[in-house]
């Protein structure tokens, strides 16, 4: 199965502002990773799939495009992840940072039943 990722690696690039290739394999990882995220988040499918000879689709397998805060919240992530390595915390509390990609991700989000 190929995957056809809502952000390109020029696209998470300019965002980053990463003019150097020296990261391409890090930063199109982080494009996975948020895509991804923000798919479990959402309970749904936000990316295209290509299934090669012999591969079929799950059943019921349905996709709905991600949208301007789908694609937003998965730069976000990846602007993050890229400048953070590790979770940030806030004071000695050490409560995690709340991010906007979580809020912008909730709008769309399909709630199990």
């Amino acid at each position: 199965m190929t995957v056809t990722e809502p952000i390109t690696l020029d696209e998470a690039k300019a965002h980053l502002r990463v003019e150097f290739a020296d990261d391409d394999a890090y930063i199109s990882a982080l494009i996975t990773a948020a895509r991804e995220y923000a798919e479990v988040f959402q309970n749904r499918l936000i990316a295209a799939r290509i299934y090669g000879e012999g591969e079929t689709a799950p059943e019921g397998e349905t996709i709905e495009p991600a949208g301007a805060m789908e694609r937003q919240a998965m730069l976000l992530l990846i602007g993050h992840w890229y400048a953070n390595r590790e979770a940030v915390t806030v004071g000695a509390s050490g409560s995690e940072v709340p991010l906007a990609a979580t809020e912008l991700l909730y709008f769309n989000r399909r709630w199990p039943v």
